[in-house]
């Protein structure tokens, strides 16, 4: 009877341990446009952004060939717990050390989140997944404002244009001399 209670109580001490070693310690995302790398070291946080990412984004790695990403570098296992307990994870974390890469493509344009890991199809971000990126300054849209600015600039530039073009003809007939006086 001891055996088998003592074995009860071992099943159910690592099953809370289990949950929480099946998902990435620590998560770094960096590249533009982010100025610095973002390092998340909230186990359960994590777990929930990998979980934000169960749904197929049904697109395929070369539609998002000419969208902006950011890398996402994924550390598992026992060293990195390990690693994170030692509060020296923001000075020595290095990207080519994960275990795992994946990219962040935020939405642009009407299309959604997607994370695409090297292994596997793009998967759709969830609210959940947008809303812990966002805590940790991650942009999760592109949408309207670069659009809007860009086509501010293209208006400002195309009018300028027309003005100079306006200016430099009445200019040119001003200097014409059609062979009478208009006196």
């Amino acid at each position: 009877m001891r055996v088998f209670v003592l074995t009860i109580a071992a099943v159910w001490l690592t099953i809370p341990l289990s949950a929480f070693a099946a998902g990435p310690r620590l998560i770094m995302i960096h590249g533009a446009p982010l100025t610095k790398p973002v390092i998340m070291d909230n186990w359960q946080e994590n777990i929930d952004l990998i979980h934000a990412t169960a749904n197929d984004a049904g697109i395929s790695l070369k539609e998002l060939a000419n969208r902006t990403f950011v890398e996402v570098e994924l550390f598992s296992g026992p060293y990195w717990v390990e690693y994170a307990e030692a509060d020296n994870v923001r000075d020595t974390l290095q990207p080519e050390s994960a275990d795992q890469r994946a990219r962040f493509y935020p939405a642009v344009q009407g299309r959604p989140a997607v994370m695409a890991y090297e292994a596997g199809l793009p998967r759709q971000v969830d609210a959940k997944g947008l809303a812990i990126l966002q805590r940790h300054g991650i942009p999760v849209s592109l949408d309207s404002r670069q659009s809007s600015v860009a086509t501010l600039g293209i208006l400002v530039a195309v009018s300028l244009l027309i003005v100079f073009a306006g200016w430099r003809i009445n200019k040119r007939l001003k200097e014409v001399d059609y062979g009478f006086d208009p006196r």
